[in-house]
Parts: structure tokens; sequence; C-alpha cells
């Protein structure tokens, strides 16, 4: 990774797919910041994992699974529910107008796509 932190790249990222005639309203520059805490905690996270491996050495002297794996887990979840209530703009249709029937539609289009597969 470059010497900037992963959030910092997330932002940037983020930036980067936002059109030049748009910006980011306050709801969304807030969710943009936890979103970019984070990330960088995920980093955090992985970098524990590298160092102490995935399995650690439990009270009684029994191998089992790193913590870390439950936690990075739970915090890749809430990274998804962060950016995913960041509504990017359509294709240059405007704004989604509703997150829930845009997770409508993206459900069946992943069905018709799951149904093509399995054809």
């Amino acid at each position: 990774m470059s010497t900037k932190r992963a959030g910092t790249e997330l932002v940037a990222q983020m930036n980067a797919a936002l059109p030049d005639e748009a910006e980011w309203d306050e709801r969304e520059l807030a969710i943009l910041d936890l979103a970019r805490r984070q990330a960088d905690d995920i980093s955090d996270l992985e970098n524990v994992l590298d160092i102490q491996g995935p399995l650690v050495t439990g009270s009684t002297g029994q191998e089992r699974l790193n913590p870390a794996f439950a936690d990075l887990r739970q915090q890749r979840l809430a990274l998804g529910k962060l950016l995913e209530s960041i509504r990017l703009p359509d294709e240059g249709m405007g704004r989604v107008p509703n997150a829930k029937k845009a997770r409508a539609a993206a459900t069946r289009w992943r069905e018709h796509n799951a149904g093509k597969a399995g054809a």
C-alpha cells in the first residue's frame, strides 16, 4: 500500500467517481468520514492478522482462530453498509431517488444474472 492510509485512498476513489458537476451533501460527507475511519480500522486489523497469523494460542494452550477475524468481518460489513448508504449518480441519470428501490433493483439484477449462470 502507498503512504496514504486505506481510508484516505477510499475517499479519493469515491471523490474520483463523483462527476465534476456533482458534490457530496452534508450527510454523505459525514458518511464518507465514517467510511474513511472504518477503512483505516480494517487495514489495521489486516495488519494484525499478517503479524499474528490466522491461529493464536488460547488460554489453555489450544490453537484457536484469531479473534481478529471476527472483528475484521464485522468491520467489513459495517463499511459495506456505510458505502451502500451513499448515493452515487446513476450514469448521468441523476441521484437514485430511493435507496430501497435501488436495492430492490440490484437484487433483481443479481437474481437475473444468477439465473443466467445456472442455465
